[in-house]
């Protein structure tokens, strides 16, 4: 219905009823002055409802009642109109921006009928129906899928006629092919039951694990929102005869990859603000706001939400503008020690100037960025920092780790990132975590998590024997229920026929167990 509005003109309340009835929303007076009380008063005070339908060309009497009145002769009277007026773009069109006729056409005479009495070849029209091409057609489905997943082709007839006729047109399981997708899973999705949906959730977590549910709506998407559209993932672990809790600890993995996601969006300068990281990294947003929420996430991180989200009201003008100031009164009071020192000194202010450029930064204020990257005043280096300009050769690299690990520093990536950003940028940049672990002899893996308690090899064979020699071992399904945090391990860092290779016993032989 139209906004309400004041009206300055005859013409200018003509003009509204017009869009009203045109685009099929006139149900009688009553619902206008219901829905449209502004538009009822200006007709009804000023030249009352019969002279404004005469206006228009319309007889009142048709409108009067909530259904309008028509007849063979008023329906071919207006479709003629409609198509003299060259405003005829196809069914669907007329749908939308005449209902009221559009309806009167298909439940009187139907579509072909009308325009063969008014002497007209339908065929010629259906030709100013809008149609996608063969590329249009892959792409939207692309685009259907992504934000509306797949419920049936007669779903899609009911909600975008275009896309499932350039379907119908290419083929329906060529058109999935085209577009990468192999339509017979999709087409079994529909048929999911309870038992189904625990069935294929039992196939993943035997073939891959379990890596929590981002790490399945990552692998299959169609499959994590049958759980939570369908069933219940408590409800589905509980069919396979799982206890969800037991898996619930693996997310911690992926809660770290988020943060570490977020961080190197920070860093690289990306942010600003929640609604643009939202609209441009839409996946790690739901999943960071879902698992942990993001004021959590950036406390996790040593940031004040806060800071951050004030960029969001600023203009942009406004947040340099203060940038600048800021390092201005830095540099003025001799308290510029280079960037590795301003990131933990002034987090907020080392990512505005990131985002900016320190070269474009110091240019602005007049200095040369080259004078003031080395560090003026002497440093001492420790373990634990360098001066920025410090070459990290590999071996320094990998020595400095192994010192801040064999001293017991190490409590995961955030937190070396925070209180040795020096190390942890080199490693990033050079090698990667995983690779600094493995030349230095340690699986990266068993200090992910920020648990006194590492999964060393000897700890996991040692584990498992015992586990053997005790009789609990019946077979690898039920070692992954039962003790999941082992299983989970020994499969990351060997895989259960290395490990029990290591043991000398023959894998095979404990299988079918």
């Amino acid at each position: 219905m139209s906004a309400k509005r004041k009206f300055k003109t005859e013409q200018d309340i003509l003009d509204t009823l017009k869009v009203v009835i045109d685009k099929g929303e006139w149900k009688g007076v009553k619902h206008l002055q219901k829905n449209n009380n502004c538009l009822h008063n200006a007709i009804y005070k000023g030249m009352g409802y019969t002279k404004a339908f005469s206006r228009l060309d319309l007889n009142y009497e048709d409108y009067k009642g909530t259904n309008r009145k028509w007849t063979e002769e008023k329906i071919l009277s207006e479709l003629k109109k409609w198509v003299a007026a060259g405003r005829w773009e196809g069914t669907g069109h007329l749908h939308k921006n005449n209902q009221n006729l559009y309806d009167a056409i298909y439940n009187h005479l139907g579509f072909k009928e009308a325009f063969s009495k008014l002497g007209l070849e339908y065929g010629d029209y259906l030709a100013a129906d809008h149609s996608l091409s063969e590329n249009q057609t892959i792409e939207e489905l692309k685009k259907w899928i992504d934000t509306n997943g797949w419920n049936g082709l007669t779903y899609l007839r009911n909600h975008h006629t275009l896309l499932y006729k350039g379907i119908k047109e290419i083929g329906v399981e060529k058109t999935f092919t085209l577009v990468g997708l192999d339509y017979q899973y999709y087409d079994n999705t529909l048929k999911w039951t309870d038992q189904k949906i625990a069935e294929d959730l039992n196939r993943y977590i035997s073939a891959n694990g379990w890596g929590g549910t981002y790490k399945l709506r990552e692998d299959e998407p169609l499959l994590y929102k049958a759980l939570y559209s369908k069933l219940d993932l408590e409800k589905a672990f509980q069919l396979i005869g799982l206890n969800y809790e037991e898996y619930r600890v693996n997310e911690q993995w992926h809660k770290e990859k988020m943060l570490t996601e977020l961080k190197d969006w920070i860093e690289s300068g990306k942010w600003s603000g929640t609604g643009h990281f939202m609209k441009f990294n839409k996946k790690l947003y739901s999943s960071i706001y879902k698992y942990i929420g993001m004021e959590e996430a950036f406390k996790i991180l040593g940031l004040s939400y806060k800071d951050f989200v004030i960029q969001e009201g600023y203009p942009r003008e406004r947040i340099e503008r203060e940038t600048l100031l800021e390092l201005k009164k830095l540099v003025e009071s001799n308290k510029w020690r280079g960037v590795d020192h301003l990131r933990t000194a002034n987090y907020f202010l080392y990512i505005s100037l990131n985002r900016l450029g320190f070269e474009e930064a110091f240019n602005r204020l007049g200095l040369k960025y080259e004078d003031y990257k080395l560090i003026k005043e002497d440093k001492v280096e420790t373990d634990a920092s360098r001066s920025i300009n410090s070459k990290w050769t590999e071996e320094a690299i990998l020595s400095e780790l192994k010192k801040w690990i064999d001293k017991g520093k190490w409590k995961g990536q955030s937190d070396l990132s925070k209180n040795n950003s020096a190390l942890y940028n080199a490693i990033r940049r050079n090698m990667g975590m995983k690779e600094a672990f493995s030349l230095i002899g340690l699986q990266y893996y068993d200090y992910m998590k920020k648990r006194g308690s590492k999964w060393t090899e000897e700890k996991m064979l040692s584990e498992l024997e015992e586990w053997i020699e005790k009789g609990k071992w019946q077979g690898s399904g039920h070692f992954q229920k039962n003790s999941n945090g082992l299983y989970a391990a020994i499969n990351r860092s060997m895989g259960l026929e290395e490990a029990f290779a290591k043991l000398n016993l023959n894998y095979n032989d404990y299988k079918g167990s």
